[in-house]
């Protein structure tokens, strides 16, 4: 079971599939170097262990754990709860579970209520999990970790990534910044090395 968070609160999972599709632009995809919920607001529950202070207005919401990861699912109101039991977790009678049946109920018992969810998640991959959350109208959404945005399936078709010079003959692979400009590229140029461009700059400023 997952930790919840007190701030910043989750951000509002976006119901598609994953993973998006390799190339090009989509509507109302964010930039090309960031991946679903890898703003810090959503790595921040990683933490702690305190009640979010958005929870309650509807529930189930957050992350969960799945077979190969972690995903944002959020339930609006009691038909999607109904939908969710029963097209997703594979298990109709767990939303007539008296512990369950109503929202109030579903806030009081969170913690078996995460249980539950989770242990009927555990066999599932992200990506399926993701199909079906979207196929029964659910929002949901990958909870991505830091290596997970570097292999993010947009970045290479986009010709995102630039080979970086390092000080001593090495290099490093940095990603573009989000934004594209008409009239060119960032600039990426090597990295300085230590105190190299010190006496040029104590001149500039008459020091030297």
């Amino acid at each position: 079971m997952l930790p919840w968070p007190t701030w910043p609160p989750a951000p509002t999972p976006a119901r598609r599939s994953w993973p998006p599709s390799s190339g090009g632009d989509a509507p109302g995809r964010g930039p090309p170097s960031r991946s679903p919920c890898s703003t810090p607001s959503s790595s921040g529950w990683a933490s702690t262990s305190s009640t979010p202070s958005t929870a309650g207005t509807i529930e189930p919401y957050g992350p969960f754990r799945c077979g190969d990861g972690v995903v944002y699912i959020g339930v609006q109101n009691q038909r999607e709860w109904a939908r969710l039991c029963e097209r997703v977790l594979g298990d109709p009678q767990l939303a007539a579970d008296e512990r369950f049946s109503a929202l109030e109920r579903r806030r009081v018992n969170r913690a078996a209520l995460l249980g539950e969810i989770e242990s009927r998640l555990a066999g599932r991959t992200r990506a399926a999990l993701l199909g079906e959350l979207d196929a029964a109208g659910i929002a949901g959404a990958a909870y991505s970790e830091v290596a997970d945005i570097a292999r993010h399936p947009q970045l290479e078709p986009r010709d995102r990534w630039r080979e970086v010079a390092l000080p001593g003959g090495s290099s490093v692979r940095a990603a573009l910044p989000p934004a594209t400009f008409l009239d060119g590229e960032a600039a990426m140029g090597p990295v300085p090395a230590l105190g190299q461009h010190t006496e040029a700059v104590l001149r500039e400023i008459g020091l030297a």
